[in-house]
């Protein structure tokens, strides 16, 4: 008897009682159902919220420092702060409108 033979063998005999091992647990077998998940949805946010704010221009060098060096005068410089305020205020209100869009399914 070759190792193939006696392979079968045991094929032959374990098979059968594997199967009936198999067959002895009782199952209850149910009817597929539809379970219904909750499933968070993303809506876009409208193009206004999401393009970029342009920057205030920079104030331009119409002073010199002692040495010679252009640089932004003061009163520039300052006049410079209510055009960013307007900017973060814009930004403020982007994100409000995010947020209440963000809110309402």
């Amino acid at each position: 008897m070759t190792s193939r033979h006696a392979l079968r063998l045991l094929l032959i005999l374990c098979v059968p009682s594997w199967l009936g091992a198999c067959g002895a647990k009782s199952q209850i077998v149910r009817q597929p159902q539809v379970i219904k998940m909750p499933v968070e949805t993303y809506v876009p946010l409208p193009t206004a919220l999401t393009t970029p704010l342009a920057e205030p221009p920079a104030p331009a060098a119409r002073c010199r420092m002692p040495n010679g060096t252009p640089a932004v005068c003061v009163v520039d410089a300052l006049a410079q702060i209510p055009l960013w305020r307007a900017v973060v205020h814009q930004c403020n209100a982007d994100r409000a409108t995010a947020a209440q869009a963000g809110a309402h399914p």
